[in-house]
């Protein structure tokens, strides 16, 4: 049996991050990976909210990074340009966000483990003391001191330690979206478009970051009727007018991607030495499907708090972490979420044209944050959209 410092479950974000993190830290790490799915050479978005120290100090480099969006109902929109960034990441070629961080865990160290399934972990009185993994028939026998799950949403080892960590189901997302060429889109801004007719719950987003222009969808499994997220990315596309606008006449289709996930709400992120990190931990926005910043966020926090606590430590250190720094934050989209799918495209466009008219008074980064910070710009923006109110009056009652 081969003892290592820390042993991490899964080569996504989060796992490559928490390998990357504990190798730096100088802890005898391996990081086992099932095998990556095919879905094609695609673009992962994520905010720097949070997670820009720690990119930096991990030597990670995004594809494109910008501060510039525009966001669009059917009839208006506002432009933000937002103290936080959007950081692009390529996915599927030697650029990709889990490629850099494996090269450098493998670099500081890290023994990789490709091709390898969890079979069992077992359960001692000091916490898992054996995890057992199958690879091409072999079995290889691990007795960590800290294990890190980040094995996506359907998480093995989360499941291996049931009960004592559960879960309750949440919103599924799925999309699918195309890499493309001479997209009509200013070069810098991301676009992010909301339809209820054609993208029902969802949004579109599209940009041209640095050279890599792309355009997908994102839907909430429950809105989609039974239908594909391809037919409502096709619908979009063909019929609604914005997207017949970015694609043009001169567009040229490189490739295609899918992908999808869902959002989980554990009772607990650790038990003993066992930290959930990323998709594993349900660690995903409800509200828009975002989940690279929160696996970031996860693995690095993971990874330091196995260099800074013993075994019997670690877990109530992580669940305190996880419950003060992330999940505030995923209340608040399930709050969103709740209100969105509630809305209409008449209501989206009273919507977005109400903040337009405040972001000519004040900056939106700050009336995001405390909306009552700005009355007079509030004030403005309700005599110029009076119907604003009743606007206000029915989110009041969703919420």
């Amino acid at each position: 049996m081969e003892k290592c410092d820390v042993l991490v479950i899964g080569g996504g974000a989060a796992g490559c991050t928490a390998a990357l993190k504990a190798s730096k830290s100088g802890l005898k790490t391996v990081l086992i990976e099932k095998g990556r799915p095919e879905t094609g050479r695609k673009i992962d978005v994520t905010q720097d909210n949070k997670v820009d120290g720690i990119i930096r100090e991990l030597g990670l480099k995004p594809a494109h990074r910008s501060n510039r969006s525009r966001w669009l109902s059917r009839n208006h929109h506002f432009d933000l340009e937002s103290k936080i960034s959007d950081l692009f990441w390529v996915r599927g070629d030697e650029d990709a966000l889990d490629m850099q961080a494996e090269r450098a865990a493998a670099d500081k160290g890290c023994e990789i483990i490709h091709g390898g399934e969890i079979s069992s972990v077992r359960l001692g009185e000091n916490g898992y003391d054996e995890v057992v993994v199958n690879r091409k028939g072999k079995e290889l026998a691990y007795k960590p001191g800290f294990i890190i799950a980040a094995d996506g949403w359907a998480s093995g080892a989360r499941r291996l330690a049931f009960p004592h960590i559960t879960h309750t189901e949440g919103p599924h997302f799925s999309g699918v979206g195309i890499i493309a060429k001479d997209l009509d889109l200013e070069e810098g801004v991301t676009h992010i478009y909301f339809d209820e007719e054609h993208i029902p719950g969802g949004y579109v987003y599209a940009a041209n970051a640095g050279g890599n222009c792309f355009i997908a969808s994102a839907l909430p499994v429950h809105r989609m009727g039974g239908k594909t997220p391809g037919y409502y990315f096709r619908n979009f596309m063909e019929h609604a007018a914005h997207g017949r606008k970015i694609f043009g006449k001169n567009a040229k289709v490189l490739g295609s991607f899918h992908g999808g996930s869902r959002c989980v709400r554990l009772n607990k992120h650790a038990h003993r030495n066992l930290l959930v990190t990323g998709d594993a931990a349900g660690l995903l926005d409800p509200f828009l499907g975002y989940g690279v910043n929160h696996a970031i966020f996860s693995g690095y926090w993971a990874a330091e708090m196995c260099r800074k606590f013993s075994p019997l430590e670690v877990a109530d250190q992580y669940n305190n972490l996880v419950a003060r720094e992330l999940m505030p934050g995923i209340r608040q989209g399930e709050t969103a979420r709740r209100i969105f799918d509630r809305l209409s495209n008449h209501d989206l466009d009273r919507l977005f044209s109400f903040v337009h008219h405040v972001s000519k008074h004040t900056d939106l980064d700050s009336f995001f944050d405390n909306p009552l910070i700005s009355p007079v710009a509030l004030g403005r923006a309700m005599l110029n959209r009076p119907d604003s109110l009743l606007l206000l009056r029915h989110l009041h009652q969703i919420i």
